[in-house]
């Protein structure tokens, strides 16, 4: 799992997000995000639709809201969405679906 800054706030999320890497993408993340007040994070190539990945995307949006902070994700997968929605945590995350 990587992520990449790719410059003016913008990041792309690679990879299976799992228990293993979970604590230190977190931590990437918001070392990198505190350089941007408005951050979009393209998940398309990442493996969020599990418990774990669905876990980080919403600390990532509370560490952001807490930091004065935008943070939305792009081209999430139907099954995130399904999640997110099954979960009803929809109002605490910028989602949008990746368009085929």
């Amino acid at each position: 799992m990587s992520l990449t800054d790719l410059g003016d706030g913008d990041f792309a999320l690679q990879g299976r997000v799992s228990l293993s890497n979970a604590g230190y993408a977190l931590t990437a993340g918001q070392e990198q995000f505190i350089h941007y007040e408005s951050i979009t994070v393209n998940i398309e190539q990442a493996d969020c639709a599990s418990t774990v990945g669905m876990a980080l995307l919403l600390e990532w949006s509370t560490w952001s809201r807490a930091n004065g902070k935008n943070i939305s994700y792009t081209n999430a997968s139907s099954r995130l969405l399904d999640m997110v929605t099954l979960n009803d945590v929809e109002d605490l995350m910028q989602l949008t679906e990746t368009v085929s």
